[in-house]
C-alpha cells in the first residue's frame, strides 16, 4: 500500500505542475490579448471620442502590464495619447507626451517617430518649449524630406522659421518660411499657409520692410476669414497691431487691432495668445503716456501668468513694470523688477529679450550714477555675443569703464586726503594720477587684445545686424490705417527688391553669377546696385552673393543626403566656384572653419 500511495502522490504532483503551466500560459495569452484589445479600442475611438483613447491608454500605462511591453508597443501607446491630447486641444500634454515619445524612439531608434512627435505642436507655445523643440527641428526636416513627406516637411520648416524669427535671425528664418510657403501653396493647403504668411510678415516687419510685410498680412487675414477660425483670425489681427506699433506708424490703429483680436478669443481660449495681446495693449498705453493704466495691465498679466505657470509672460510683465517705474521716477522698484525679469529670461534662454532688458537695466544704473553696476550689466550683455551688438555699444562700454574708474579713484582720493596731512596731499594726488593713468593703459591694452581675438566673430555679428536692418517705409493702407508712400529714397525699394529676389529665386546657386545678370533681372542700373551695397553693407557684390551661399551651405550640412559628400562638393552645390573663395567666405560670415561647423551640426542632428 505504501508503494501505491507513493506512486499516486507522484502522479498527483506531476498533474498539478502540468495544470499550473498551462494555466499560466493561458493567463499570459489572455494578458496579451487584453493589451491588443485595449490598443485596438484606443485607436478606434481616437477620431470621434479622444477622451476614450486617453482612458484606455491610461489604463495600460498605469497597470503592471506596462513593464512587459516592448519599446515599439510603448511607443504606439504614447503616440495615441499625443494625438488624443491634440484632439482635445491640451497643448501642455501634447508637449510632455512628445518628450516621452522622443525618449522611447531614441532607444529603438526611430527617427521618423521623433520627427512626427513635433507635428502636433500647434499655436503659440512658451519660449522655453521652443528652445527644446529647436534642437530636433533640423533633423526632422531632413527626415521628412528623405521620406518624401512634403506636407510634414513644410509644417516643421514653418515651425523652425517662426522660432528663428523670434530670436531675431530674420534671414535664416525667411529661408525656412519660404520653403514652407512654396510647399503649402503647391498643395493648396490654406490653413497652415495662414500661419506661414503671418510669420513671413513678421520677418519683413522686423527688418523694416513694411510694404512686403503687409502683403503677407493681407493674405493671412483674407484666408483666415474664409476659414472662419476665430483664434487664427485673432492671431493675424494681433500681428497687424504689433506691426503698426513697432513701425511707430499709428498707435490708434494698433490699439484697434489688439482689441479686435481680444474680442475674437473665447473665454476658455488660448491663454498664451491672450497673454501676448495683453502685453501689447500695455505697451500701447505706455507709449501714449498712460503709465497708471499700463501698470494695471502689467500687474493683471503678471498675476495670470504666475497662476498659469507661463514663465515667459512673467518675465515680460516684470520688464514692462520696470519700464513704467523708470518713467515714474521709482528707480529702486524699476531695478528690482528688471533684475527679476533678466534672471527669469536667462533661465528660459530668451537671449534676444535678455539683451534688451540688460540695456534698460544698465541705463537705470547710469541715471543713478551707479557706474560699477552699469558696467557689470553691460559686460554680461557683451558675453552673450548677441547679433545686435554694435559699434556704438562698444564705445558706450569704454565710456562706462572710464567713468567707473574715475568715480572710484575720486572716492579713494577724498578718503586719503582726510587722513593725510597737507604736506602729503601733493604726493598722494600724483601717486593716484599715476595709478589711474597706468590703470587706463592696462585696461585699454587688454581691451584692444580682446577685440582683436573676437574680430572674426564680431564681423559675423555685424553682418547679421546689417542684414536685419532694412528700409523703413512710412506708409501703406490696410483696413483704415494708412501709410504715406515714400518716394524720396528709391534705394530702400531696391534693397527690399534685391533681398526678396535672392531669397525666393536663389540666383546665387549659379557659380558664374555676375552683377550684370542681376542688372538684367531687376532692370536696375549697375551703378545704383554698387552704390547700394557700398552704402548699406560696406562691401561689394561678390561678398553680398557669398553671404547667401554660406546660408545655403549651412542648410545643406544638415541634410543627411550629403553626409558622405566631400565638403568642397557641397560648396559647389551652394554656388561656390572655387575652394579658396568658399573657405574665405565661410570663415568671414561664421567665424569658424567649415569642417568644424559641419562636425558640430552633425553632432546636434544625431543627438
Amino acid at each position: 500500500m505504501s508503494a501505491l500511495k507513493r506512486i499516486g502522490l507522484n502522479f498527483l504532483f506531476i498533474f498539478l505542475i502540468v495544470l499550473s503551466f498551462f494555466s499560466c500560459k493561458k493567463r499570459g495569452s489572455q494578458s496579451e490579448v487584453s493589451i491588443e484589445m485595449k490598443i485596438f479600442k484606443a485607436e478606434k475611438q481616437l477620431e470621434k471620442h479622444p477622451d476614450s483613447t486617453l482612458f484606455y491608454t491610461h489604463k495600460i500605462l498605469n497597470s503592471p502590464i506596462k513593464n512587459s511591453l516592448e519599446d515599439k508597443e510603448l511607443l504606439t501607446i504614447y503616440q495615441l495619447r499625443q494625438k488624443a491630447f491634440a484632439a482635445v486641444q491640451n497643448m501642455d500634454s501634447v508637449l510632455s507626451t512628445g518628450k516621452k515619445i522622443r525618449s522611447v524612439a531614441a532607444q529603438i531608434p526611430d527617427s521618423l517617430a521623433i520627427a512626427q512627435s513635433l507635428l502636433l505642436v500647434k499655436g503659440d507655445i512658451d519660449f522655453s518649449e521652443q528652445q527644446i523643440l529647436e534642437t530636433y527641428l533640423p533633423a526632422a526636416i531632413a527626415t521628412f524630406k528623405k521620406n518624401k513627406m512634403e506636407f510634414d516637411q513644410a509644417k516643421v520648416c514653418g515651425t523652425y522659421g517662426a522660432i528663428l524669427a523670434q530670436k531675431g535671425d530674420f534671414v535664416k528664418s525667411q529661408y525656412y518660411l519660404f520653403q514652407s510657403y512654396r510647399i503649402f501653396d503647391k498643395l493648396d493647403s490654406i490653413r497652415p499657409k495662414i500661419s506661414i504668411c503671418i510669420n513671413i510678415g513678421n520677418t519683413f516687419s522686423g527688418s523694416n520692410a513694411p510694404k512686403v510685410a503687409l502683403k503677407y498680412y493681407r493674405e493671412a487675414y483674407s484666408n483666415a476669414k474664409k476659414m472662419g477660425d476665430s483664434t487664427i483670425t485673432a492671431s493675424v489681427l494681433m500681428n497687424i497691431g504689433t506691426y503698426f506699433s513697432d513701425m511707430h506708424i499709428n498707435l490708434d490703429s494698433s490699439y484697434y487691432y489688439y482689441h479686435k483680436a481680444m474680442d475674437l478669443i473665447p473665454k476658455k481660449g488660448n491663454s498664451y495668445l491672450k497673454m501676448k495681446i495683453e502685453y501689447n495693449l500695455a505697451q500701447v498705453e505706455y507709449s501714449r503716456g498712460n503709465f497708471d493704466y499700463a501698470k494695471t495691465i502689467y500687474n493683471t498679466m503678471l498675476a495670470n501668468c504666475m497662476a498659469n505657470h507661463q514663465l515667459e509672460g512673467v518675465a515680460m510683465a516684470r520688464k514692462g513694470l520696470s519700464e513704467v517705474y523708470k518713467k515714474t521716477n521709482q528707480p529702486e522698484e524699476a531695478i528690482s523688477q528688471m533684475k527679476s525679469a533678466v534672471r527669469l529670461a536667462d533661465s528660459l534662454g530668451m537671449s534676444y529679450e535678455t539683451l534688451v532688458m540688460r540695456s534698460t537695466l544698465s541705463s537705470i544704473y547710469r541715471e543713478q550714477n551707479d557706474f560699477k553696476s552699469a558696467l557689470e550689466v553691460t559686460d554680461q550683455a557683451k558675453k552673450m555675443g548677441d547679433s545686435l551688438l554694435s559699434l556704438e555699444k562698444q564705445k558706450a562700454v569704454h565710456e562706462l569703464e572710464i567713468k567707473y574708474e574715475t568715480s572710484k579713484k575720486e572716492q579713494e582720493n577724498k578718503h586719503l586726503l582726510q587722513v593725510l596731512g597737507y604736506r602729503q596731499k601733493t604726493i598722494v594726488i600724483l601717486f593716484v594720477l599715476v595709478l589711474f593713468a597706468a590703470g587706463l593703459v592696462v585696461v585699454f591694452r587688454q581691451r584692444s587684445l580682446f577685440l582683436k581675438e573676437r574680430n572674426k566673430a564680431y564681423n559675423v555679428l555685424m553682418y547679421k545686424y546689417r542684414l536685419a536692418k532694412a528700409q523703413k517705409s512710412d506708409s501703406i493702407d490696410f483696413e483704415g490705417a494708412t501709410l504715406k508712400e515714400e518716394s524720396d529714397n528709391p534705394s530702400k525699394t531696391l534693397k527690399i527688391k534685391m533681398q526678396e529676389y535672392f531669397v525666393t529665386q536663389k540666383p546665387y546657386l549659379d557659380s558664374k553669377l555676375k552683377l550684370e545678370d542681376i542688372v538684367l533681372q531687376l532692370n536696375v542700373p549697375k551703378k545704383e546696385i554698387t552704390q547700394l551695397l557700398k552704402q548699406e553693407y560696406g562691401y561689394n557684390f561678390n561678398t553680398y552673393v557669398n553671404s547667401f551661399r554660406v546660408e545655403e551651405l549651412k542648410q545643406l550640412f544638415t541634410d543627411s543626403t550629403y553626409n558622405n559628400f566631400k565638403i568642397e562638393s557641397i560648396a559647389e552645390k551652394a554656388g561656390f566656384g572655387s575652394k579658396q573663395s568658399f573657405y574665405n567666405a565661410f570663415e568671414t560670415f561664421t567665424g569658424v572653419k567649415p569642417n568644424y561647423y559641419r562636425s558640430q551640426i552633425a553632432e546636434k542632428a544625431t543627438s
